[in-house]
């Protein structure tokens, strides 16, 4: 999950940290780039992820840490959903790269420098038992990084 969970009662390892990307139709104006400003996207429609998830959250901040003051036309708590409307035009979005997949060909990715990163990671309750599989994971999972 993206972290940080936030509960007192919760343990968590961070797995691996993710970059937040623009995404655009690839008929757009900007689709031909490999990266683009913030200051190069105040007038576009942007469809975002709903302040009340851990990224749409992060991205908030960010916008008022950099007084960037994006034109919103949908907030939505659906990566999928942000993706069919960006593919129909609708708006442009910040999306983790990961969720841009091979099938997705409707769409681009650019960079945006300053863009905050996710961290996604695995929670459980403290002091429950971990299963073998459970800790072996964990394992692999420090050991990738």
């Amino acid at each position: 999950m993206t972290l940080p969970a936030g509960h007192a009662s919760l343990e968590e390892r961070e797995l691996f940290r993710q970059e937040l990307v623009l995404v655009v139709p690839v008929s757009h104006r900007l689709s031909s780039r490999r990266r683009t400003k913030l200051e190069e996207l105040r007038e576009e429609p942007f469809l975002l992820l709903d302040a009340n998830t851990r990224t749409g959250a992060l991205l908030r901040q960010h916008f008022a840490r950099t007084e960037f003051e994006p034109h919103t036309v949908l907030d939505s708590g659906s990566f999928e959903v942000i993706k069919r409307y960006v593919a129909e035009g609708i708006g442009v979005s910040f999306l983790p790269r990961m969720v841009i997949t091979r099938a997705d060909r409707a769409l681009t990715t650019l960079h945006v420098q300053g863009l905050p990163e996710v961290s996604i990671g695995a929670v459980w309750r403290k002091g429950s038992y971990k299963t073998l599989a459970a800790k072996t994971f964990l394992a692999l999972m420090e050991e990738g990084n």
